[in-house]
């Protein structure tokens, strides 16, 4: 069994809908557990994220819905770049071998592929994944349901969490 540990913001207004009963539609289709927090600050997102690997080895797949930018993604009023996400990791090292971080955000992959590269270099991840331009929310809903059914039933087969093989399209394209 795998799982999907999922970060969302809390949002304020109600035009925007929680990513939490699309991921417990995958998770239960696909037995994966799931973890689903939800943070409105910058403390307490890297505070969640530091914990991820610390509920179970097999929560191979980090799940980021918030609004985003170019490298970075808006959490409360702070900004959290790619860069804030390494310093927290430096500081506490996970093991986040053959893990996948999505970006469930706009724009935030729109950064430079060198950045993004350094950035899974360094973390050991084995994909980064999410958009290079502004997306509503229903679109992202659909595709990542799809995305993550497709990554949960490959690695159902196997122990160990994603490799770069698997992630060839997401490392890629």
């Amino acid at each position: 069994m795998t799982g999907i540990f999922s970060i969302e913001e809390r949002w304020e207004d109600e035009t925007e809908l929680s990513a939490k009963p699309m991921l417990c539609t995958v998770a239960r289709y696909h037995t994966a557990k799931l973890v689903h927090k939800v943070a409105n600050t910058r403390g307490k997102f890297l505070d969640y994220l530091r914990s991820w690997d610390e509920y179970d080895s097999e929560f191979c797949f980090v799940h980021l819905w918030f609004h985003g930018s170019k490298g970075s993604v808006s959490v409360g009023s702070s900004s959290i770049t790619f860069d804030t996400i390494l310093d927290s990791y430096s500081q506490h090292p996970n093991n986040w071998k053959n893990c996948v971080m999505h970006f469930g955000s706009c724009s935030t992959m729109a950064a430079e592929r060198s950045y993004l590269r350094e950035f899974l270099n360094s973390t050991e991840l084995s994909a980064v994944s999410g958009y290079e331009i502004d997306v509503d929310w229903i679109e992202p809903l659909a595709l990542e349901s799809m995305y993550l059914g497709f990554l949960l039933h490959r690695l159902s087969k196997r122990k160990g969490g994603a490799t770069p093989d698997d992630m060839r399209v997401v490392r890629d394209t």
